[in-house]
């Protein structure tokens, strides 16, 4: 009589070469992701464009800060100018300019991802302009998202040792999972419980 074949760990459906229900191995994503941006030239304009502006934005914001709030802050530190209080109003600069680079980073982030979405759905063929359209930077930036919810409710499981961790992390993925589609859910306007219906395949 013919042995049962062994049942496949759990690692192995996520890391593996095989075929996935939708498309690949996830863990073959990154660098199919980064294959394909190059191989576009729409693509990669989007990606070089943030990435330049980001910078830019940064030196200026650095800049302005140095020009402006620097000698008010080392005098407000210490009134006569010792270089102890310009060394900590340098610091102090460092810090305002990476919080406001930052902000505005993230914003033209979402916006340039939203771009990358509808230009990667244009070439595969499966956008339509009448019936369709792009998520709003608003919707994108909101940090009440389901996975951060969640991780915020589930977060006291991880005092279990190893267990806790684990059950933390399979519950979490699928919600980030779920608000990784957002920007398609909302392109093509599916309503929550049929969200709900395609990423947890209930009726």
């Amino acid at each position: 009589m013919a042995r049962a074949p062994m049942p496949t760990p759990p690692i192995a459906n996520l890391v593996s070469l095989r075929k996935h229900r939708y498309g690949c191995d996830p863990s073959r994503y990154p660098i199919k992701s980064v294959a394909y941006v190059i191989s576009h030239t729409s693509l990669w304009r989007i990606v070089f464009k943030v990435a330049c502006c980001g910078s830019i934005l940064a030196v200026i914001i650095l800049i302005v800060l140095l020009a402006t709030a620097l000698k008010p802050q080392a005098k407000l530190i210490s009134p006569n100018l010792e270089w102890w209080g310009w060394l900590i109003g340098v610091l102090v600069v460092f810090v305002e300019a990476a919080i406001c680079a930052t902000l505005l980073i993230v914003v033209s982030q979402s916006k340039a991802q939203t771009k990358v979405f509808v230009e990667t759905m244009r070439i595969e063929g499966y956008w339509r302009e009448n019936e369709m359209k792009p998520q709003s930077t608003i919707k994108d930036l909101n940090l009440l998202k389901k996975a951060f919810v969640v991780r915020i409710v589930t977060l006291p499981i991880q005092i279990v040792p190893l267990l806790g961790g684990a059950v933390y992390s399979a519950i979490n993925a699928t919600f980030t999972g779920w608000d990784y589609m957002d920007r398609y859910f909302d392109a093509i306007s599916l309503p929550p419980k049929l969200q709900r219906v395609e990423v947890f395949g209930e009726d």
